[in-house]
Parts: C-alpha cells; structure tokens; sequence
C-alpha cells in the first residue's frame, strides 16, 4: 500500500510539472513567440518572432510588478527583421518587484512572457529559485518517488501486507 502511494505521488507531481512547465515559457497565437533575457545594467531584453517578414511595426506593453511599477519599451514601436524578428529592451521603475509580463502585438499577431523584475545583486549572491527552476525541482522529485516505488527502495520483506 505505501508502495501505491508513493508511486501515485510521483506519478501526481510529475504530471503537474510536466503540465506547468510549458506554459511558463510564453503565450501567443500560432507562429508567434516570445523570450526575456535579464541584462547586468538591470534591464530586460524582449526578443520575439512573428510570421509574415520584415517591416511589421510591433507595440509592446507591460502588466504586473506591483502598484506604481512603470515599464519603459524602447524601441517603442519596433518593426521585424527580414525574418520577422523583433528586439525591444525593457526600463523598470523604482517601484518595480517580482514579475512583470510583456506583451508584444503586431496586427492580429501577439505573443505574452513573463520576466522577473531584475532587483538589488542578493547579499550572498545567489538568484532567488525562479519558477521553472521550482517547477522543475517538482518534476525530480516525482520522478524520484516513481523510482523508488518501482524499485522497492525502503521495501520491507517478510512483512505480511508489505508486498
């Protein structure tokens, strides 16, 4: 029975990150995507993509990062690359914590991620885990309960019920 539980655990927990993972990445119509890249002057780069080429004009737009959190674009708007690529960089104001997401919109074309408010290098100077990282920390230890239910790691034999 406890051999069930752990499995059902690990499979429970794998699922959910396997489910959450994806959709931490960015969200848009078909063709369209999106990517954040946090820059050493505390700045945040917004790439992306959009079908259709080059000459497309882009308008970004920012929600979250708390009451008084002012997202600066520059270039506002940007236009496609031959391939259709764009590159913004974002500007935060002082008010600005935890995560902010961008939107970028080009005709009836949009794609939306998520990046985390670049604050003050931490005393140790280790990152705060992320949620990917958290999310992927989940998937591990899913996947370690699965293997030691099925390889009977802490099994106990010779128990009656145990099997």
């Amino acid at each position: 029975m406890f051999r069930k539980l752990i499995l059902g655990s690990g499979l429970a927990l794998t699922a959910v990150a396997v489910a959450v993972v994806p959709a931490l990445a960015y969200t848009g119509t078909a063709g369209a995507s999106g990517s954040t890249t946090t820059n050493s002057n505390g700045t945040t780069t917004f790439t992306g993509h959009f079908n259709g080429g080059s000459g497309q004009s882009v308008t970004f737009s920012a929600t979250g990062g708390g009451s008084g959190c002012v997202v600066t674009f520059s270039p506002n708007p940007a236009t496609t690359d031959a391939s259709g690529n764009f590159t913004t960089t974002a500007s935060y104001s002082s008010g600005c914590t935890g995560t902010v997401s961008f939107t970028a919109v080009s005709g009836a074309q949009n794609v939306t991620t998520t990046a985390t408010v670049p604050g003050l290098p931490a005393a140790s100077g280790q990152a705060p885990l992320s949620y990917p990282a958290l999310w992927f920390a989940i998937f591990i230890v899913g996947l370690g309960l699965i293997a030691a239910s099925v390889f009977g790691i802490g099994q106990r034999r010779g128990v009656p019920g145990t099997a």
